[in-house]
């Protein structure tokens, strides 16, 4: 699908980011492939999104993309209010199995309000970063693919939608994109001040890549789950 996107006619691709390692390694990509990346965050209210704003700004101004970024809104409050990603409830840990982080729709209203922008600006492409073995039914290919088609009955502009890593793992990414400055990308749900709390499910994700990667994970954690890559374990 990647390679659909680097035809001349279709070097404009919206890109949803998080500010997270596969989001950004995703931009850069395209940047590599001589595509133009219009970077998407979508803001729902959840207790990350000002930390993760904040890193993905930097991370875009390394890239030469933070005059490119669109914030696009989705408040989720009224239909998840009590949920853990609002604060009101404890927040999935290292122990926690993946299907604990699952946010209901979350997906759905991604995907739908960042097409239609993408619409709009006449940008027929829309990326986002599905890894390989992610559990949520809404990230298959099935599920995109139905997406897809009802995006397709609007009068408007058809948008392609495509997961270019959806056979990579976290550690493929670290792996493949050495260049990348992951270090300014941000990926825990619980943030602390600003940074990594380095105990939740994303931070204990992150720490486990980099370590299977055998590359150092620079990121500054509030607490280290494990010994940073390369170090033995105790």
């Amino acid at each position: 699908m990647l390679q659909k996107l680097i035809r001349k006619e279709d070097k404009k691709v919206g890109v949803l980011v998080s500010g997270g390692l596969d989001s950004c390694a995703m931009l850069w990509q395209f940047l590599a492939k001589g595509c133009e990346p219009y970077p998407l965050y979508v803001q729902s209210g959840f207790r990350w999104e000002e930390a993760e704003l904040a890193s993905l700004r930097r991370f875009l101004a390394v890239a030469h993309l933070e005059d490119r970024l669109k914030i696009l809104s989705v408040p989720m409050d009224d239909l998840l209010g009590d949920h853990w990603g609002f604060g009101k409830e404890v927040v999935p840990d290292d122990t926690s199995d993946d299907q604990e982080v699952w946010l209901p729709g979350r997906n759905l209203f991604l995907l739908s309000k960042a097409a239609i922008w993408c619409q709009i600006a006449r940008i027929g492409h829309l990326a986002l970063g599905t890894l390989a073995g992610n559990p949520f039914s809404d990230a298959t290919g099935e599920y995109l693919e139905k997406l897809e088609s009802l995006l397709a009955d609007e009068p408007a502009l058809r948008i392609r939608l495509c997961q270019p890593f959806a056979r990579k793992r976290k550690a493929d990414l670290l792996r493949s994109f050495p260049e990348v400055p992951f270090n300014l990308t941000f990926s825990c749900i619980d943030p602390v001040n600003g940074r990594h709390c380095g105990r939740c499910n994303k931070c204990a994700e992150r720490q486990s890549a980099f370590r299977e990667a055998s590359i150092s994970d620079k990121t500054e954690y509030e607490r280290q789950l494990c010994p940073p890559a390369g170090l033995p374990s105790e």
